[in-house]
């Protein structure tokens, strides 16, 4: 399995990890998306994520 190189790929690991997502669909959505895409994942997910989990 690829190493997680960037702190912005560690950090999307553990927010999409938060979500209980398996690690496979995890790392797929990391290796599928560049720096700024996940930039802008973590950034919702941070934003909205606790309203998501509350109301599921």
């Amino acid at each position: 399995m690829e190493k997680l190189n960037s702190e912005i790929e560690k950090e999307a690991y553990q927010t999409l990890s938060l979500f209980g997502l398996p690690e496979v669909i995890v790392r797929d959505c990391i290796n599928s998306r560049n720096i700024k895409e996940l930039e802008v994942i973590n950034e919702f997910l941070n934003r909205y994520g606790d309203y998501i989990i509350k109301n599921n």
